[in-house]
């Protein structure tokens, strides 16, 4: 039997008007490889800073029996660190160290002593020779140089720095990896190596991820947050499938059953009802029977209300139908794209500099139509062609009646501390504001919402949909998507797949998301070196 890590018991999660998760019953065991799933919001992220002990408001009990550590899913609190360093301090050794040398300088009383021994006992779990050899092979694997290891992180590409994250994950030493969305902006190299370093390792993973690739080459167990639940499976992603799939139509058959029966007792009881108000009215023609006609009617009409309460309690005791919440769907439509294939963007010999880097020279030609896969290495300049096409680089000509519209990595919206209708006024140009609400309720959005919420109160399938909204308005003819799957659940990558199926205008996508790239029918691709 496997080593028990983790052990959680009665777990619950709420904020003052909304519960996460509540009674959660579950154990990490050595050589398990978890994935997390749910829908955005239900609490993923949540829960893995719960285990990692970066949050302490719940109640509920974890048993923490073994070293474990959380990766980081950005840089952005580590910029002015290189990667060397970063791969150090958050694998927890040099700080370990540090602490340990100082506390060893200290020894004066019970106290210190008492901290020094904890400490001594922390870094005695660190195997030292184990990090130094995972350290050396995973840069190896990587292909990673000590120039790019000697820059600061601030000058990484999302890509390069995503690799340093890789490189993290597997010179870690530590029984339990907690991983959120691991390959985010990574290439197919990338994810390759990612995937065989956790088929192949002894350690227990814990990993939130959409990429239903990953999902399918990983995992032993599923743990799915749905309804305030967290429940484990002990089966491989598509089994999961398979077994929810099952689960729903059997839901829907019983649900077919169910109404049916009600719509019979609904039936019933109104009939008996219908019959006693009758037979109360009912009235002889003959006056001197009338006494006794009304005691006859009266007594009907008591029975057969009596019928038709005993038909309500059978109806009471059916219980309520189950009905799950409607799929997301984007209702997104550009009718009135012209058809002729006119050129919108032509790139010519674009070169991109940068302090001890130079890219390119690059060339794209895009037109009306057109479906294009950006795809290279990481690090070979992908989101800065993209930017520079955005910001109209003096190598790329842009045909006058080309209306260019971006989703990025963060489906990020013009000004996060702003409402709804504000950032759409800022991403629209002359709409009335009526028409902004009118166009956003045909999305879903609540109008109380429009003027309540802030931009960066939103998740990221909301903040797709404000995207959606705004490029509609503007007949944008050029989606460019730059990773515009990261953070985003599955059935919104599947709901915005099928938005942009019938879209007449060019796209050019980068996209890590292997699933999403086959959904959007990608006919063309443009390879960066």
């Amino acid at each position: 039997m496997n080593k028990n890590l983790f052990s959680i018991k009665n777990l619950s999660f709420s904020y003052p008007n909304k519960i996460l998760f509540k009674n959660v019953c579950f154990n990490i065991n050595q050589g398990d490889k978890i994935c997390l799933i749910g829908k955005n919001g239900t609490g993923k992220t949540t829960l893995i800073n719960i285990l990692a002990n970066k949050n302490q408001d719940y109640t509920g009990t974890i048993f923490r029996n073994s070293n474990y550590i959380l990766m980081p899913q950005n840089l952005e609190d580590y910029l002015n660190l290189t990667g060397q360093e970063f791969i150090e301090k958050i694998i927890g050794i040099k700080d370990l160290e540090a602490e340990l040398n100082q506390a060893c300088s200290n020894l004066d009383n019970i106290q210190s002593q008492q901290r020094y021994n904890q400490l001594l006992e922390e870094y005695s779990k660190f195997d030292l020779a184990k990090f130094e050899q995972n350290f050396t092979q995973a840069i190896k694997k990587l292909n990673l140089k000590q120039q790019l290891l000697d820059q600061k992180i601030e000058f990484l590409s999302g890509g390069e720095r995503q690799k340093i994250i890789l490189a993290s994950i597997m010179s870690a030493p530590h029984d339990l990896i907690i991983l959120d969305e691991p390959t985010n902006n990574l290439d197919q190299n990338g994810i390759i190596a990612l995937e065989n370093f956790i088929k192949n390792s002894n350690n227990a993973f814990l990993i939130v991820s959409h990429d239903r690739e990953l999902l399918k080459n990983i995992p032993n167990q599923i743990l799915e947050i749905n309804q305030q639940k967290i429940e484990i499976y002990h089966q491989s992603y598509e089994n999961f499938l398979e077994f929810k799939a099952k689960n729903k139509n059997n839901q829907l058959t019983q649900n077919k059953e169910l109404f049916e029966k009600q719509r019979k007792y609904r039936q019933k009881i109104a009939q008996l009802r219908n019959k006693a108000k009758q037979a109360e009215k009912s009235q002889k023609k003959r006056d001197n029977d009338k006494m006794l006609r009304d005691a006859k009617n009266e007594r009907a009409g008591v029975v057969l209300n009596r019928q038709a309460d005993n038909f309500q309690k059978r109806l009471d005791k059916l219980g309520v139908i189950r009905k799950e919440k409607p799929e997301f769907v984007l209702d997104f439509r550009i009718d009135n794209l012209s058809d002729k294939k006119s050129f919108l963007i032509n790139v010519k010999d674009l070169i991109i500099t940068y302090p001890n880097l130079k890219l390119g020279p690059y060339n794209l030609h895009l037109k009306i139509g057109d479906r294009v896969n950006l795809i290279g290495q990481n690090g070979s300049g992908k989101t800065s062609l993209i930017k520079a096409i955005i910001n109209k680089n003096p190598a790329v000509r842009v045909n006058p009646q080309a209306k260019i519209f971006l989703i990025d990595q963060n489906q990020s919206l013009p000004n996060p501390d702003q409402n709804i209708i504000q950032n759409l006024e800022l991403l629209t140009e002359n709409v009335p504001k009526h028409e902004l609400i009118k166009q956003s309720l045909k999305f879903g959005l609540t109008k109380n919402s429009l003027e309540t919420v802030l931009a960066k109160n939103l998740s990221g399938g909301e903040r797709l949909k404000i995207l959606l909204i705004a490029m509609q308005i503007n007949q944008s003819n050029l989606l460019i998507m730059d990773e515009p799957t990261n953070n985003l659940d599955i059935p919104t990558i599947d709901s915005l797949a099928k938005a942009l199926t019938d879209y007449k205008g060019a796209l050019l996508v980068v996209s890590h998301d292997r699933e999403f790239v086959k959904q959007l029918n990608l006919d063309q691709k443009t390879t960066l070196d």
